[in-house]
């Protein structure tokens, strides 16, 4: 993924080659394994609850803006990539 573009369609599964979406498959359903049950589910809720749940304040530093950014679209991509083994649509 080398540019902006590329980071949009990551998901987007009309727009990979049959290897691509080979190795996507492969990806989800383990992400799916590492997620399931309790304590997948306790520890993503966590990484939720860090991240895509967490506000800074007014005074927040353009770094930590852009850290907390960087965090918040990693697991965006962990949660979307278990949906998306869950769903066995790949």
């Amino acid at each position: 993924m080398n540019n902006e573009q590329d980071d949009w369609t990551w998901f987007d599964t009309d727009a990979i080659s049959p290897a691509e979406k080979e190795n996507m498959t492969t990806l989800a359903k383990i992400a799916t394994r590492v997620f399931q049950g309790r304590d997948g589910e306790q520890l993503l809720g966590f990484m939720n609850s860090i991240t895509t749940e967490r506000n800074l304040g007014p005074d927040a530093s353009d770094n930590q803006l852009r850290h907390l950014e960087g965090q918040r679209q990693f697991v965006a991509k962990l949660n979307a990539l278990v949906r998306l083994g869950q769903s066995g649509t790949v």
